[in-house]
């Protein structure tokens, strides 16, 4: 049997302050403590086969150790933007030679919007090189290659604050999947390369779960996003809600519940999707 052209796995699920909240006893977070499983989730990140990661925030060790891997492989990192839970820039000081010891790592190209690399640059400074960091600017709209695959960055509506945010189209021999993440409803800028581009499978943000928002999608919201996108990629597109925040999203299995209708996914810590041409 053929491996797969694309194997992701999510290394986290939730929104900036994990689900169940450090500091929230509310009805979701009570749930989530008394569930545990996959109704505990840390804050989002995605491994696509060993060696791309996207987001890089302070959850990213813990869930490598928990699954058992390691990210030694690791050659391509791409950032959606620059807040804290998608980036912590002091965790690459551990790529340094005095935290390594005898191994020895591949370079690790870096992509992500400007102000983003800024934070990276301004934390490590000279250590750059040692740690083995290559920093490359990218906006949306742009094509880059890495590490065989091809990344489109495309234009997210996340706020109007310091941060641009954008969202990616990944592919590699054949399959192409969306990291949708971090975004209100798509602008017509990243519609339109979606439409010359479509996925096999689309990773759509929920954070504001039975709410709507502006800079983060609600269900209604999800659900609308993805039968534009089938009306594109067809019907039978792969779609996955992901990035869920405690204050408007319930347990898992209602929100396996909630999407169940529109043919949608739910992602949980761990989860493991395989994609071919």
């Amino acid at each position: 049997m053929s491996q797969p052209a694309l194997s992701l796995r999510f290394l986290g699920t939730a929104a900036a302050e994990s689900f169940p909240a450090p500091f929230c006893t509310c009805v979701n977070c009570q749930a989530a403590r008394r569930n545990g499983g996959r109704d505990i989730r840390r804050r989002s990140a995605l491994l696509v086969n060993d060696d791309l990661l996207i987001d890089f925030g302070p959850d990213v060790f813990q869930s490598f150790q928990e699954f058992g891997l390691d990210a030694t492989n690791v050659r391509t990192l791409l950032i959606t933007h620059g807040h804290s839970d998608h980036l912590a820039p002091d965790s690459f000081i551990y790529r340094t030679p005095g935290f390594r010891r005898f191994t020895e790592l591949p370079g690790l190209d870096v992509h992500a919007p400007a102000d983003a690399l800024d934070q990276i640059l301004h934390l490590m400074g000279a250590k750059l090189e040692d740690a083995g960091l290559r920093l490359l600017p990218l906006k949306a709209g742009d094509t880059v290659e890495s590490g065989g695959y091809v990344i489109r960055p495309l234009e997210a509506v996340h706020g109007g604050d310091e941060h641009e945010c954008v969202t990616y189209l990944v592919e590699r021999d054949g399959a192409r999947f969306l990291y949708g993440t971090d975004t209100g409803p798509f602008p017509e800028s990243a519609w339109s390369i979606l439409a010359q581009y479509p996925p096999q499978l689309a990773i759509i943000d929920s954070t504001m779960g039975h709410l709507s928002g502006g800079s983060h999608m609600g269900f209604e919201q999800v659900k609308e996003t993805v039968a534009r996108l089938r009306q594109i990629a067809g019907a039978d597109m792969r779609a996955i809600a992901h990035h869920f925040s405690h204050q408007a999203n319930p347990t898992h299995d209602e929100l396996v519940r909630i999407y169940a209708g529109d043919h949608i996914g739910v992602s949980f810590d761990g989860m493991i999707v395989d994609l071919s041409a």
